[in-house]
């Protein structure tokens, strides 16, 4: 799936945390391939269900989150905030198609 990510046109990959498998969702540059940015923070303390993700929305993230409500990847609104150090991370709720960018399988 393509979308714009500040000046960079991304393809979004859908990944997951090897130490809970928990989703993580990256953006890498359409033409090169090369990272860009990782859209999801892996906070352990943190309950997280399987259709939902913590978006890194800070720092060079900022913008994270209104780029992934514009493609329809999470829903607009956070189910909650949480403090990390100096941060608020939100949990959102992935759409239908951001919960479909998962059934494809990763080679």
């Amino acid at each position: 799936m393509k979308l714009k990510f500040a000046e960079w046109d991304c393809i979004i990959v859908p990944n997951y945390y090897v130490s809970n498998n928990r989703k993580a969702l990256q953006l890498v540059d359409m033409v090169t391939e090369e990272p860009i940015a990782t859209c999801t923070v892996n906070l352990h303390d943190i309950p997280v269900n399987e259709n939902e993700i913590l978006v890194k929305d800070y720092s060079e993230n900022e913008g994270m989150t209104r780029c992934l409500v514009e493609a329809g990847i999470i829903e607009s609104e956070p189910l909650s905030w949480h403090n990390s150090g100096f941060v608020s991370i939100g949990r959102y709720s992935l759409t239908i198609l951001g919960k479909s960018l998962f059934d494809i399988k990763l080679s």
